[in-house]
């Protein structure tokens, strides 16, 4: 666990990645998922939330969304 902690420092700073979060990593992750038509609920099973409500947010960039 420690040296995946020290990858995700590193890894930006090597890129010059300024202003680098996790959280930004995964909201391009769920981002692209529903983008690319899969189902909300199984978009939050990929991403380990424990609730559909917080997988609930990408649901408008859904191709069926309105």
């Amino acid at each position: 666990m420690g040296d995946l902690k020290k990858t995700r420092a590193t890894v930006p700073r090597r890129a010059e990645i300024e202003d680098f979060r996790v959280h930004d990593r995964e909201h391009a992750f769920a981002s692209r998922l529903v983008m690319k038509g899969i189902q909300v609920l199984d978009g939050g099973k990929l991403l380990g939330h424990k609730s559909i409500k917080m997988t609930r947010r990408y649901a408008r960039l859904a191709p069926t969304a309105p």
